[in-house]
């Protein structure tokens, strides 16, 4: 008896799972976004930052915008680590999506 109540409650949430991503998938397919065709800026700041931390957001960024029109602005407020040696160390097509604007510390 159990074991047919147990069966019975996974057979129904399964149904209601599948019916749920049927919905959410026909909902996706009914909205047409227009594309989007502009130039994304994302801002980094930067203060005394580890290299490999550094080096970890850049390339994430890099391959989330990978087939759009992008660019990574690094901000470094006067830290004593320096960005621009860091970021140095990528490709060098990486490196033309990449500006570092550096400020005296405040």
């Amino acid at each position: 008896m159990v074991f047919r109540i147990i069966y019975f409650a996974l057979s129904i949430s399964y149904i209601w799972y599948r019916a749920i991503l049927l919905f959410i998938s026909e909902l996706k397919k009914k909205q047409n976004y227009p594309e989007f065709k502009g130039k994304i800026s994302i801002i980094i700041p930067s203060y005394n930052e580890e290299k490999s931390m550094l080096i970890a957001l850049v390339e994430s960024v890099l391959s989330a915008t990978k087939n759009m029109d992008s660019e990574i602005i690094i901000g470094d407020d006067g830290s004593k680590s320096k960005v621009a040696d860091m970021v140095s160390d990528l490709d060098k097509s990486k490196l033309k999506k990449i500006k570092i604007l550096t400020l005296p510390h405040r």
